[in-house]
């Protein structure tokens, strides 16, 4: 066993006895997806009030905050899961908060390199804000469609269910159109998944 592996198993217990200590303590696992948009904005604002004096410094404020948020998105799923309070709006709700969460950063960013005159850097920020929203938006859409495309007997591209070949195989989609992240899970797919999951298309033999 590897130090890694040791670090990783000690880390895991940890987090185990904190996720029945929040549970046990009643709080709501929205409460604590809230709380990491709180913690992320804190983050923007280290960066947009940063200037040439003390950049480094903020920066690196933020971004230790950045990872304290992290603690947030990491337990609330879990806190979900041992309260059973797994539930559609969850999933919405912390896929929503995650990306105000980011967009937060990257418009704390936004102000820091428009208040030094960085017109390059305004731009390439914003950029890659659009962009991370987008890759959330095109996955849900994917998801979406490969739903829609199930009923014709395989979902395309990557992670294909050919049913042709191997009629016994059973396709478990956990695929979330709204991406639940931690939340996902049967409560959150939506109906008629799980009759799609356990039958074979209409043209193999039962």
């Amino acid at each position: 066993m590897t130090w890694t592996s040791s670090f990783g198993r000690a880390c895991g217990v940890l987090l185990d006895a904190i996720v029945r200590w929040l549970a046990l303590a009643r709080i709501n696992p929205n409460v604590l997806t809230a709380m990491g948009l709180v913690v992320n904005t804190i983050a923007a604002f280290l960066f947009g009030y940063a200037n040439g004096d003390n950049q480094a410094r903020m920066f690196r404020s933020a971004g230790l905050v950045i990872i304290g948020s992290g603690f947030f998105d990491l337990v609330d799923g879990q806190v979900a899961r041992a309260r059973n309070k797994v539930t559609r709006f969850g999933g919405f709700f912390d896929s929503v908060v995650d990306r105000y969460s980011d967009a937060s950063q990257f418009l704390g960013l936004l102000v820091f390199y428009a208040r030094g005159q960085r017109f390059a850097y305004v731009i390439l920020t914003a950029f890659v804000m659009i962009s991370a929203i987008m890759v959330s938006y095109t996955r849900a859409r994917h998801h979406r469609r490969a739903l829609q495309s199930y009923g014709a007997g395989s979902v395309g591209h990557r992670g294909a269910f050919h049913h042709h070949r191997d009629p016994s195989h059973r396709a478990h989609l956990a695929a979330d159109p709204v991406d639940g992240n931690h939340r996902s899970g049967r409560q959150n797919r939506p109906r008629g998944i799980d009759s799609l999951a356990l039958r074979p298309p209409p043209y193999l033999p039962k």
